[in-house]
């Protein structure tokens, strides 16, 4: 459902105004958008269980000697403080999921972590985790599946950096991503989020997202991602954990956690944009 959403939300605004002058039409259409993008947030925040507020939302969470009974198989000891960790959950990507985790560990910065969570997986994702040895590398295995939403607050929980990256298991990383990112953040640290630009790729092609400023208010940025001048990915976004943390974490029972994160936190500072290609998503079509 999120990769269909982008698409959808490409599709859809293709015909969007471009900037140059004002016209009667254009501040309609403007005004339009800005609902839209309300609309969409707001629809969002409730696709989550509000029989509990948000603030009070159950985590599925695994503390050190659980994640032991639960087939923890690797607890890298990464010494020092950890500034940056890349958060990837897996469940039967055998055939990708070790580029992932390779782009991961090649990152230029050396304050990082690498956490990969194996959600059940019954073909050989397990053998391949196994295979590494790496003290910057933490591996949990779980034993049944549970929902996308709770195996994303597990990994939220077992993050121990001061930014977040979720990293999808067919997607990968450039080895300056963490580096930049940590850079921005350096610079603007008043920042609510940041994003780099990104490769999506689409089948045997490779299309580049267009860059964003380097700092711009949340209203900018949904106009710019609503008429398909933005774009974001999970995997090219950096946030705070802890201030994914005070959400409460990912919503559950969606598969939209991505965009209730951004439409929550975008309002709280500037939005950074890192304008290199160092991110790559990869839509699966169907």
């Amino acid at each position: 459902p999120r990769r269909r959403l982008r698409v959808w939300v490409g599709d859809a605004t293709m015909n969007a105004p471009r900037m140059g002058r004002s016209t009667s039409d254009d501040r309609s259409r403007n005004a339009s958008l800005l609902g839209l993008c309300a609309l969409t947030l707001a629809a969002c925040a409730g696709l989550c269980d509000h029989n509990l507020p948000i603030q009070n939302s159950t985590m599925t969470c695994i503390d050190d000697t659980k994640a032991h009974d639960a087939g923890q198989i690797q607890d890298g000891s990464n010494h020092g403080h950890v500034r940056l960790t890349i958060a990837i959950p897996t469940i039967n990507r055998a055939y990708c999921i070790r580029r992932a985790i390779d782009s991961a560990l090649a990152q230029t910065a050396t304050s990082i972590e690498v956490v990969v969570s194996n959600n059940g997986s019954t073909d050989e994702t397990r053998s391949i985790l196994d295979s590494y040895s790496d003290s910057r590398l933490r591996v949990f295995h779980r034993e049944t599946t549970i929902s996308s939403a709770d195996h994303g607050n597990f990994l939220i929980d077992q993050t121990r950096g001061d930014i977040f990256v979720g990293l999808s298991d067919d997607d990968y990383l450039e080895p300056q991503f963490a580096e930049r990112v940590l850079a921005l953040f350096d610079r603007h640290p008043d920042m609510s989020f940041c994003y780099t630009r990104c490769w999506v790729q689409v089948g045997d092609a490779a299309l580049p997202s267009p860059a964003g400023p380097e700092l711009e208010d949340a209203l900018s940025l949904f106009q710019g991602y609503f008429t398909g001048r933005r774009h974001l990915f999970w995997c090219a976004t950096a946030t705070r954990i802890a201030d994914i943390r005070r959400l409460g974490g990912l919503p559950r029972q969606t598969n939209l956690g991505d965009l209730y994160v951004w439409g929550a936190l975008a309002f709280n500072g500037p939005v950074g944009c890192v304008g290199e290609l160092l991110s790559h998503y990869t839509y699966l079509a169907g």
